[in-house]
């Protein structure tokens, strides 16, 4: 009986990255995000609260965070493990707010590539 035999080399490699490639799939991740509206409501016209995806991309591989422009009209609840939601708070009048979602590669996959690049895109709606 043969018995099986291991090599780990005591050497480090460094693998390079296609920065662009990567950016270019942030970017169309970013693209193509919904945001989840209750019934009746637009982008131009929020009155109940939004469902926020926290993952993007081909096979929701990309980690999403969401800010607000105004936490006060809008607040952003979640934990990054299940969607996000955008909680409207009604005021008197109607205010304009920005959401901004951030896709980043996953600081896990960022660990096991072994890399410090912190690619990312923004999309604000």
């Amino acid at each position: 009986m043969r018995e099986t035999e291991y090599y780990q080399p005591d050497k480090a490699v460094k693998v390079a990255w296609d920065e662009d490639k990567l950016q270019d799939l942030l970017d169309e991740a970013a693209e193509q995000l919904v945001i989840g509206y209750a019934s009746g409501d637009t982008a131009e016209s929020v009155t109940q609260n939004l469902t926020l995806p926290y993952k993007a991309g081909s096979n929701k591989k990309f980690s999403v965070e969401w800010t607000s422009s105004d936490a006060d009209a809008l607040f952003v609840s979640g934990y990054g493990w299940g969607n996000y939601t955008g909680k409207v708070a009604r005021a008197s009048s109607d205010r304009e707010v920005t959401l901004t979602a951030k896709v980043t590669v996953p600081s896990n996959v960022l660990r096991r590539c072994q890399g410090d690049r912190r690619g990312y895109a923004r999309r604000d709606r």
